[in-house]
């Protein structure tokens, strides 16, 4: 395809579309298609921030037609429209990825009352399929045309055309209104057809009232929890800066008396330090062959490095990596005072939320003293505080509810400490019971056991200890082992295994099957771990909704700031913490009864200025 003289790698197929690049044009347009009770829509936008960059475009599509609106004039000319329609309820929106469009929306004070968005649909349908409108319009649509994979391919031809040497010197309005239109048109298309397709799919799978009934409502909580963003103490950040600076500068002083001008940021030259120069050993590789590097390896080597060379790596890396991944974002990139974040909802196959975007708020450590450091940078705005509830042992909780151990079940119901009841049965120290109790979750035997005790700083046992070990765990908890096996035979049986709130995740049946047992352990692993961790996800998600809809709390001025998988951060007017924390205790607890779980659910909150005194 050529586009003014220069290669275009791509095609779009015939469909039936009009641009328009004339605001008079579009009162005919709307005039005589606004009568339908389903349209489909897709934002077209100078970036991808929702907070700083702005609408350049719209595109629209009914049953039989669909159009693309290019120009600054879209938010004057076509958004007085689509808010109208938008606050009809008998009108659905249809979106892919309808937060994003969303939230551009939201700065116009435009939120539809109904929506059906295909993207979160699909990842119900086949949470491991790519969820990226073009290849779902080949795979579903049976598209046959080598579509753009992205806009970045259309930044790309603009950068071409413009003879930019850097993609960020180009931006939507170098783009080809040729290429432009068409494309942007044809992603309501296919969002328009692939609806009535994953909806069949829903209704096929059980999975339709659930998805009315949760996940529509679920956009609206993140979408209304990320605009909200979280303010920073900016003071505290530069005095962080300045520490972390010095950190820095002291250990490369110290690291250059030690070994020179090694360079500690490059694999390879560590490598030849670390296994030529010093001599030590590892039997840890990485996929390329090589010997590996990472934290768990450095670990175990520092009891045999005499030099100290390898634990002031280690401390390098650490204030290195939380001044680039976080400091430096914290200092640069807030707006009006706060940092915005996106949490996906189909970022992982469990269904936990996962966080990107300016900064990623749900990595942040939270067990080393410097990470803490960082948390508390994060602060409530002036006569407020900062509510931290945390599910207290959610996933243990969800699974003595599936499995029914009577050990297990009566620890929570008499208030006691499961880790320490673990300990306590086998014999071992607390921190091995805690490790044990979340091995059985995530999956893993001797090896992981020992890999899981080593990241935590403790001694690593041999693999007949560990061994012994996970028998023992079996054998005090009798009842796991078959539940685990009933869960196989549920994803044997009907090829995918159900969460507490009815989510499938579906089963790779060839790995579950194969004789190779790494294979079809790896498999079974990640479905036992759904079964867990994705429940948990749906009660901490169902709160969240709950929450977000309460009008009570909503008139206590509790507002949702973040969620870090069993912790749910708000914030809360001073005067009103009190009563904002047995609000938000008791709503939380309630899926209990929702969700007919048979131990107790514990929800255990603290208010304070800061997220680290909070979390405290």
């Amino acid at each position: 395809m050529d586009i003014q003289g220069v290669e275009f790698p791509y095609e779009l197929p015939e469909f039936p579309h009009t641009v328009v690049a004339n605001p008079e044009d579009v009162p005919a347009i709307l005039e005589s298609h606004g009568n339908g009770t389903r349209y489909a829509f897709d934002a077209e936008t100078t970036g991808l921030h929702y907070i700083t960059d702005k609408l350049a475009g719209l595109s629209l599509a009914t049953k039989e037609h669909a159009w693309y609106f290019h120009g600054d004039w879209v938010v004057n000319a076509v958004l007085p429209w689509f808010e109208e329609k938008m606050n009809n309820p008998e009108i659905t929106w249809i979106a892919h990825n309808a937060k994003f469009d969303m939230h551009f929306l939201a700065r116009h004070g435009i939120r539809p009352k109904k929506i059906y968005d295909t993207e979160i649909a699909q990842y119900l349908l086949e949470e491991e399929q790519s969820l990226k409108l073009k290849d779902l319009g080949k795979l579903k649509l049976g598209i046959q045309e080598n579509l753009p994979p992205d806009f970045k391919a259309l930044l790309h031809l603009a950068k071409r055309l413009k003879g930019a040497k850097r993609l960020d010197q180009v931006n939507i309005y170098d783009v080809p209104l040729e290429v432009l239109g068409p494309y942007g048109a044809l992603d309501s298309r296919m969002t328009f057809d692939l609806a009535p397709i994953t909806e069949q799919g829903l209704r096929d799978e059980g999975l339709w009232q659930y998805y009315q009934e949760q996940e529509i409502p679920f956009i609206y909580t993140i979408l209304d929890m990320e605009r909200r963003g979280v303010l920073v103490d900016r003071e505290w950040v530069a005095e962080l800066e300045t520490k972390f600076k010095a950190l820095t500068e002291e250990y490369e002083a110290e690291w250059v008396s030690k070994v020179g001008d090694v360079n500690p940021r490059s694999p390879q030259q560590i490598i030849e330090l670390l296994y030529n120069k010093l001599g030590l050993k590892t039997d840890r590789r990485t996929d390329s062959g090589n010997p590996s590097t990472d934290a768990l390896t450095l670990k175990r080597l520092v009891p045999t490095d005499k030099t100290g060379t390898v634990e002031l790596l280690l401390k390098y890396r650490e204030v290195s990596k939380l001044e680039s991944t976080y400091i430096v974002p914290l200092r640069d990139r807030l707006h009006n005072g706060r940092i915005y974040t996106n949490f996906n909802r189909t970022g992982t196959v469990t269904g936990r939320l996962s966080s990107s975007g300016d900064i990623n708020l749900q990595n942040i450590p939270l067990h080393t003293e410097l990470g803490a450091q960082v948390r508390k940078a994060f602060i409530a705005e002036p006569g407020h505080l900062l509510m931290d509830v945390d599910y207290s042992q959610i996933e243990l909780r969800i699974l003595a509810h599936f499995c029914r151990d009577e050990s297990l079940v009566r620890a929570f119901y008499w208030g006691a400490d499961p880790h320490q009841l673990t300990a306590n049965r086998m014999g071992v120290p607390r921190y091995v019971g805690k490790t044990l109790n979340f091995l059985i979750i995530y999956g893993g035997g001797p090896i992981v056991l020992g890999d899981q005790l080593e990241k935590i700083g403790k001694p690593r046992p041999t693999v007949p200890v560990a061994r012994r070990w996970l028998q023992e765990y079996n054998r005090i908890y009798p009842a796991i082992t078959p539940f685990k096996e009933q869960v196989m035979r549920e994803a044997k049986q009907y090829g995918y295994v159900t969460t507490i709130g009815g989510r499938h995740r579906h089963a790779d049946l060839e790995a579950l099957l194969a004789w190779d047992i790494q294979t079809s352990g790896r498999e079974e692993r990640q479905l036992f771990n759904t079964k867990i961790q994705g429940s948990a996800g749906d009660v901490i998600n169902y709160a969240m909704v709950d929450i977000g809809l309460n009008e009570r709390l909503a008139s206590l001025g509790v507002e949702t700031l973040l969620q870090v998988h069993d912790e749910l951060v708000f914030t809360v007017p001073e005067e009103n913490v009190e009563e904002g924390k047995l609000a938000v205790k008791a709503h939380m607890e309630a899926v209990e009864e929702t969700f007919n779980i048979s131990v107790p659910i514990l929800a255990e909150p603290a208010a304070a200025r800061n997220w680290v005194e909070a979390k405290d």
